[in-house]
């Protein structure tokens, strides 16, 4: 996924369009590989993965999806800013630019993006909320959430 692994200004440039992209040219790949796919998203790759089967397109040989933890609302309260208007100006200046988190292990610090320009949130939740327009009943894969 765009900006995925790198570092946090790597993340900090990409859009959902990326990451909407980069779920197509996976399932793709898949495709190649397998006459059926089994989609598994965690956290916001759960997100990408709703709004992957909810086109037929992208959904086509799709034997099931199995979502752990997907990323339906960001975790904390005050992440509802993201949602209100002309949030992509004035959030950075309210929330900084850089949002950072401590990491809880050594591992953690060492394989995850832990400090990213605070505008990575303004594109997480603009994907979530896109997400949020999809009627779940449109989805005809088998899917387990855990």
């Amino acid at each position: 996924m765009t900006g995925h692994g790198l570092n946090g200004p790597a993340l900090g440039a990409a859009t959902p369009e990326d990451w909407i992209d980069d779920t197509a040219e996976a399932l793709a790949i898949g495709r190649r590989l397998r006459d059926k796919v089994l989609v598994i998203g965690t956290s916001t790759g759960g997100t990408l993965a709703i709004m992957a089967m909810a086109d037929p397109q992208l959904a086509e040989n799709v034997a099931g999806l199995v979502l752990i933890s997907p990323n339906f609302r960001i975790k904390r309260s005050t992440a509802r800013i993201l949602d209100l208007g002309f949030a992509s100006i004035w959030a950075p200046w309210l929330m900084g630019a850089e949002y950072s988190t401590t990491p809880t292990s050594q591992d953690h610090a060492t394989y995850w993006t832990t400090t990213y320009p605070s505008s990575a949130l303004l594109q997480v939740a603009a994907l979530v909320r896109a997400a949020l327009t999809i009627n779940p009943s449109t989805i005809e894969v088998p899917l387990l959430v855990l």
